[in-house]
């Protein structure tokens, strides 16, 4: 017994060790509340594009069950590309009450297939010889696009405007680690929203970066948080370890829907050579990151028994389900069809996600 207590402790050392060296961009954090409530509720988003329509049909699920707003359910918000863009739409605040956020999942919705069509507009020449050719010389949309969407939708906000807690996570190329906003922190505080919305989803391939200059005029050349955490459970949960020391977690982790993918068997890989492995390396490591990640904080919340993790990731085919696993697939047809297939999901694991609302309104009975 003591034995299995020691090798408990070192674990969590290790966990804090480990956040701390791979959150070490220089900032340091800031509580959010001086004291911890009993559970603290985290919610954890993965990026996926246009396909995080899946995941806030989810959270509007949510919000109808319990008639709240997902800033008053979660004490935290993280996300990562279009998740951490979802973070931040969360975190508007409304301007007849800034402590209160001015949209509902459902409201976000409707911005997001909205904004979508400015982020996703193609560049001409993608019309004539599209866009995986052009691809191969530059990025498929010009970075205008998404600014402007960006400033349209966020304006002059600071991530310090928020009316709840969020950290939206980024990719830093010039020191290759994750570079994390966080609207409780001081030393970050200060960003624009709209700019940590371009940081957290510009995907290689898609956008050129985005150039970030902290508060002591250091230089950060920033792309899509997803090559460091696709899934940020782990980001999540460590940082609400450092928040909030002496509660209870609930981690809530949502997926955007994710396409049942060819088996790369033996067989199958024998003889490949560069180009033919370029593609499937870059599905290994997003794919591989994030099932770690998951795996991860399964394991750690079984450990300490008094934290919950709840992971939901919708599975899919893409010939039964008629799945488009494309991220940036903004036609009518596809938005229709992601609301579709979110709804089916929703009516197919009902059990679950009211097992959930049971949860989160359980620890927000200990949090009073």
């Amino acid at each position: 017994m003591r034995g299995l207590r020691t090798n408990l402790f070192i674990f969590k050392l290790f966990t804090i060790f480990l956040i701390l060296c791979t959150f070490s961009t220089g900032y340091a954090f800031a509580l959010p509340h001086p004291k911890s409530p009993k559970t603290v509720r985290i919610l954890a988003l993965d990026g996926g594009g246009i396909k995080s329509i899946i995941t806030l049909k989810i959270l509007d699920y949510i919000e109808t069950k319990t008639g709240k707003r997902t800033t008053e359910l979660f004490d935290l918000i993280s996300g990562t590309s279009s998740g951490g863009l979802m973070s931040l739409y969360f975190s508007i605040p409304d301007e007849n009450d800034p402590t209160k956020s001015k949209y509902s999942a459902a409201e976000i919705i409707k911005l997001v297939e909205e904004d979508a069509q400015t982020i996703f507009k193609p560049r001409p020449l993608s019309r004539v010889i599209g866009k995986r050719t052009v691809q191969l010389f530059k990025p498929a949309y010009p970075r205008k696009n998404i600014e402007t969407a960006m400033e349209n939708r966020f304006q002059d906000l600071k991530m310090s405007d928020a009316p709840g807690n969020a950290l939206v996570i980024s990719f830093d190329t010039q020191v290759t680690k994750p570079f994390c906003f966080k609207t409780y922190d001081k030393k970050v505080s200060h960003a624009l929203m709209k700019d940590a919305g371009m940081a957290t989803s510009i995907s290689p391939f898609y956008f050129d970066p985005v150039l970030f200059k902290d508060n002591e005029n250091r230089e950060h050349t920033l792309i899509d948080g997803g090559l460091a955490a696709k899934n940020p459970s782990m980001y999540a949960y460590t940082e609400a370890k450092l928040l909030y020391p002496d509660a209870k977690i609930l981690l809530v982790s949502l997926g955007a829907g994710y396409q049942q993918k060819e088996r790369y068997s033996y067989n199958r890989m024998q003889g490949w050579g560069f180009v033919r492995f370029i593609l499937p390396t870059i599905v290994f490591m997003l794919d591989g990151t994030a099932n770690a990640n998951s795996e991860y904080i399964e394991k750690l919340t079984t450990y300490d028994k008094d934290d919950k993790y709840v992971r939901l990731q919708p599975v899919y085919h893409k010939k039964y389900d008629k799945f488009n696993n494309e991220p940036d697939d903004t036609s009518k047809d596809n938005l229709e069809n992601l609301n579709r297939i979110a709804d089916q999901y929703i009516q197919d694991h009902r059990k679950e996600l009211d097992e959930l609302v049971k949860l989160i309104e359980e620890s927000e009975k200990e949090s009073l």
